[in-house]
């Protein structure tokens, strides 16, 4: 470790700054012949060097040890990374995007069609059984796309006219008899400019710049330089003077300029009628009477504010301004950052559950599961939340975070808050209420949604989250066809399984010759449709294949599924659904139906069937 002071050894006066960086040794500067290194130098992160001469190093965080590190910074207790739990050896590459699951990193072997992203590119990988990769990443897999690694060509891209490349997808490259001087794709019908290529339908416009550079007619406007038919919104930006009072809420639903229009604020009587009051339109829990900006959910009076950003985020007319410094540029100063090396950490942050550290400095780790308080209780999703606020009259669920975390209590087998709350409010919108919702704040979750895998969630509320098999069968189950786990004592029990019932979220198929279609209780398939299913069919994808078929001899195939191919050149009986000519040419036209047994008479060169037995 390096000495937080310089060894009495060196030359010089221990009260004089020899490097000229403000500290001298006696101040603490642990090498002052460096004016990089002192008390007052920002530490680099993962370099095993300590520049702070705190003593200690930033390292970044490897939680699975995979030797692939995420941006998260937490304290080393000496000066070299990786000698901690959790830490990541320096100059590892920060670029694990799932840092607790060790099969997850960069160049890690990608499992097709999984739903995860082992290799860290941003998609599962495909084979071509329904899980494509998006190689281009431009939305469109290669299913669709017509070019899957150019990520200008996909359905729907904007076409450039002659240029003999077809972005859209639509098979031919368009064309058009107009030129396109500055290259931007938009020849000179429809660009306004065709000599700039910074304008042209679709480009972004640049507010009061006197510029109109995509096309629409007219230069964006923000701030107070409108036209006379136009007002200030509540958020500062022209906006139609027509659109107050005409008996329609444009607030958050119409844009002009480039900009959401605003007139829903006590100061313009809320789009002069037309808007309600008291709508919370962002969802923050202040409605537009007090909320300064009602279509921003992190604006609403005594909001965190970010200082110097130039906006008022806690509604107090002014922006904050601060002296002090936001080392790890997240926002949050050192005033009231609790970890300012962390980018993840700051006021408000998303916080996760039992891992030892305050994500969100509200001065604890969040919980969930059995890790509570004595004062607290386990909500519906399984948080802990405090008792006191349970059959207090008022219905917190929804409305009132705890350790980071929605509070829920609004669940039958906590009786709806002990009756603070309504039975039949559906809170997230998705057509199903607290009764029978088994999450009524997520509106992905409800019965019957799509079940994601192995993610942990119950999506369709039927009490477990979907598996698939990766070999985990237990002692009591079986791998179904599709490779999923079913329980084994289904297997003959007298019922059909062919998906009619599900086990972990899964249809379950127990109907394949590997598991004996169910035991027998399934009838194998006659995939052929030749009258002999798959059970004593040799060939059930081939109707001229199955027992007591007419054999061809030396053809190397058994059709009638005795185990071998006839030898014989003059066989003297067939048995079929058919009676055939036989002939030297082993020619057979189409002949009587005779499905049964029957006996060929004549001679090798003329063979007819006068009688069937």
């Amino acid at each position: 470790m390096e000495p937080a002071t310089e060894p009495s050894s060196e030359s010089g006066d221990p009260a004089v700054d020899d490097d000229g960086d403000g500290y001298s040794e006696q101040m603490g500067d642990c090498n002052d012949a460096d004016a990089g290194v002192g008390p007052h130098v920002l530490e680099i992160p993962s370099d095993d060097f300590d520049q702070n001469c705190d003593g200690l190093e930033l390292c970044h965080q490897d939680s699975d040890s995979d030797g692939y590190a995420t941006e998260t910074v937490m304290i080393s207790q000496d000066v070299l990374c990786g000698n901690d739990t959790g830490e990541a050896t320096a100059f590892s590459p920060t670029t694990d995007c799932d840092d607790y699951d060790p099969s997850v990193f960069p160049s890690a072997t990608e499992i097709p069609n999984d739903g995860v992203d082992q290799n860290c590119d941003g998609v599962d990988a495909g084979n071509g059984g329904g899980g494509q990769t998006d190689q281009d990443g431009d939305g469109y897999d290669s299913t669709v796309d017509c070019n899957d690694y150019n990520a200008s060509i996909y359905p729907g891209a904007p076409e450039i006219a002659n240029d003999g490349i077809d972005q859209d997808c639509d098979g031919v490259d368009s064309t058009s008899s107009y030129p396109d001087y500055d290259g931007d794709g938009y020849d000179s019908s429809v660009d306004c400019n065709d000599y700039d290529g910074s304008i042209n339908p679709g480009a972004t416009d640049i507010p009061n710049d006197g510029i109109d550079q995509d096309c629409d007619g007219f230069d964006a406007t923000s701030g107070s330089n409108c036209y006379s038919n136009e007002m200030l919104d509540c958020n500062g930006n022209c906006v139609p003077i027509s659109w107050s009072g005409d008996g329609f809420c444009d607030s958050g639903v119409n844009s002009w300029h480039g900009n959401t229009v605003d007139y829903n604020c006590a100061s313009l009587n809320y789009e002069d009628g037309d808007c309600s009051s008291n709508t919370d339109y962002d969802g923050d829990g202040f409605d537009s009477s007090v909320d300064c900006n009602d279509y921003n959910a992190s604006i609403y009076p005594g909001a965190p504010e970010i200082a110097n950003d130039g906006i008022d985020q806690d509604c107090d007319g002014v922006d904050s301004t601060s002296s002090y410094p936001d080392f790890d540029g997240d926002g949050y100063d050192t005033s009231i950052d609790c970890n300012d090396y962390d980018a993840s950490i700051y006021p408000g942050a998303p916080e996760i559950a039992n891992d030892g550290i305050d994500q969100d400095c509200d001065g604890v780790d969040l919980t969930s599961g059995g890790n509570c308080y004595s004062n607290e209780m386990l909500d519906c999703n399984g948080n802990c939340a405090p008792i006191n606020w349970y059959g207090d009259g008022v219905c917190d669920s929804g409305n009132i975070s705890w350790n980071g975390n929605i509070v829920d209590y609004n669940c039958g087998t906590l009786y709806y808050e002990n009756g603070d709350c309504s039975t039949g409010t559906d809170y997230d919108g998705d057509g199903f209420d607290s009764t029978t919702d088994c999450n009524d704040y997520d509106a992905s979750i409800y019965p019957g949604a799509v079940e994601i895998p192995n993610d942990g969630i119950d999506q369709d509320c039927d009490g477990v989250d979907q598996t698939t098999s990766t070999g985990g069968c237990s002692s009591t189950e079986v791998t179904d066809c599709n490779g999923n786990c079913a329980p084994a004592n289904w297997l003959g029990d007298g019922i059909c399984d062919q998906g009619a019932y599900s086990y972990l979220g899964n249809s379950i198929y127990l109907d394949c010759a590997s598991l004996s279609y169910d035991s027998g209780d399934c009838t194998a398939p006659d995939s052929d449709m030749d009258g002999y299913d798959a059970s004593v069919d040799c060939n059930d994808n081939d109707s001229s294949i199955y027992p007591g078929a007419l054999e061809i001899p030396n053809d190397g195939i058994d059709q009638d599924c005795d185990g071998f191919d006839s030898t014989s050149a003059t066989p003297t009986s067939y048995q079929g659904n058919e009676a055939y000519e036989f002939a030297s040419a082993q020619s057979f036209p189409s002949g009587r139906n005779c499905n049964m047994q029957f006996t060929v008479t004549g001679t090798p060169s003329s063979v007819s069937c006068p009688t069937c037995t």
